[in-house]
């Protein structure tokens, strides 16, 4: 079992992150701010969302599978 140490930043960055981006988001398509009509809009929608992803799973990467790769995978 990894530390919890190097677990919890991850849970309170992107647990906090997504809550704040769904506000965000809801904020942005109630107020007609965003138009999911408009592609425009869309794609900067997808844009957010799969950014935000990429983010955890490049974070998610360099904390959970890296560390413990061996030392003869580095040569």
């Amino acid at each position: 079992m990894d530390d919890m140490a190097r677990i919890w930043p991850i849970i309170v960055q992107f647990g906090g992150g997504s809550i704040l981006c769904l506000i965000g988001l809801w904020c942005g398509l109630k107020s007609n701010y965003l138009d999911m009509n408009t592609p425009e809009d869309k794609r900067l929608v997808y844009i957010i969302i799969g950014g935000f992803l990429f983010l955890l799973i490049l974070s998610s990467i360099f904390t959970f599978w890296l560390p413990n790769l061996p030392v003869e995978a580095a040569q």
